[in-house]
């Protein structure tokens, strides 16, 4: 019998808990968890069966590693990582920012690793228990990476997208929006259309342009003529100096 992939995840907030969730439900892989505080781990794992819990500092000799961490910290932690091996030869690495391409793991690539991403285009809940059944997932990477990114995707129920339109920053950043922008209930099925969309919209938005001429109060530039904005109508001082202009001027007296 063919023992299962064991995939360990780096992190406990909520996409660590709807991955696990997701790739546990459906029974294709093994799953360990690590994370910073010991206590988190064991908390996320409590909560998902069958999950097993890993030191942080054991991360170095996973085989196949999902950085479930804010995308401000995926380079970060992979710097920290890489110094906990001498070599990652045989090992893939995968990070979740969809924004992001492998730039922030080449510490683990010089080592050997085959880096990559794997981001589910999905809206998460607070507690990260939203289910990732049908969602799309955007991969890139190297070969090898791909194939795991692949592999765990259909494990956790997620479809994966054609990776060719996403390996520029501007059609991944567009990607992004697309996705920031899905309803929940959608979870990404047309991003790649969004994404699209995104683009050509940008490319025929005007350009807004301002220049020293235009910086006078109540004045805009666009590109064409300026023209001054609306005069805005005065408020009256209070009701006691109305009423004092009033009778001055005798109108309503009787």
């Amino acid at each position: 019998m063919r023992r299962r992939r064991l995939v360990t995840i780096a992190g406990s907030g909520r996409l660590a808990a709807a991955m696990s969730g997701a790739l546990l439900r459906r029974g294709g892989v093994r799953i360990a968890i690590a994370a910073r505080n010991p206590r988190a781990a064991r908390d996320l794992a409590r909560r998902r069966p069958g999950a097993s819990v890993v030191p942080w500092s054991a991360l170095g000799a996973a085989r196949v590693l999902l950085l479930a961490v804010p995308d401000d910290a995926i380079a970060p932690v992979a710097r920290e990582i890489a110094r906990l091996a001498k070599s990652f030869e045989g090992t893939v690495v995968l990070h979740a920012a969809g924004a992001l391409g492998v730039e922030p793991l080449s510490p683990l690539a010089r080592r050997g690793a085959s880096t990559g991403v794997l981001h589910p285009l999905a809206v998460l809940g607070r507690s990260g228990a939203e289910r990732l059944e049908g969602a799309a997932a955007r991969i890139e990477g190297a070969p090898r990476a791909v194939r795991a990114a692949r592999a765990i995707a259909r494990s956790a129920g997620l479809r994966p997208l054609p990776d060719a339109p996403f390996t520029t920053g501007a059609a991944r950043a567009d990607y992004h929006a697309a996705g920031a922008r899905a309803p929940a209930g959608g979870r990404g099925r047309h991003a790649g259309a969004r994404a699209g969309r995104a683009r050509r919209s940008r490319r025929a938005r005007p350009r807004t342009t301002c220049s020293a001429s235009s910086m006078r109060p109540g004045r805009f530039s666009s590109g064409a003529a300026s023209a001054p904005a609306p005069r805005l109508a005065r408020s009256p001082r209070s009701p006691a100096a109305s009423s004092i202009r009033w009778k001055r001027t005798g109108r309503g007296a009787r």
